[in-house]
């Protein structure tokens, strides 16, 4: 082995080996798993500490930044716009709430059959 050329070929394998890492055809690992143009459903996780949200897009767990009103739990509408090393959706509308119970008071109950008593039915005579 010529030792001469040992910083030439040092050299060369260290180019290609970065040129490996940001090779512009190196496809994202979420490529072939979203199509563009397509809609999607994704449910909040969990809101990061950096002010982005954790988000289940299709089976995937994504980081994406949000409007500050997003909840864990809330479903969001998304279409997916650009693909590469930072895929990229549009959010179709703001997160909406997945329906919760909802529980009235005792005392909104009875006021709500006290106003249902006071207001007469139509065509029942009041006594």
């Amino acid at each position: 082995m010529n030792i001469g050329a040992l910083p030439d070929l040092i050299l060369s394998w260290l180019k290609s080996q970065g040129s490996e890492l940001l090779g512009a055809d190196k496809q994202s690992p979420l490529q072939g798993k979203f199509q563009l143009g397509q809609q999607y459903e994704g449910e909040v996780l969990e809101n990061l500490p950096n002010g982005r949200s954790l988000v289940q897009v299709a089976e995937q767990k994504l980081d994406m930044a949000l409007p500050q009103t997003a909840k864990p739990g809330d479903i969001i509408r998304l279409t997916y716009v650009q693909s590469g090393p930072r895929p990229t959706f549009i959010m179709n509308s703001a997160p909406t709430t997945s329906p919760q119970s909802l529980s009235v008071s005792q005392a909104a109950q009875q006021v709500s059959a006290l106003s249902r008593l006071a207001s007469p039915a139509s065509g029942s005579p009041v006594a």
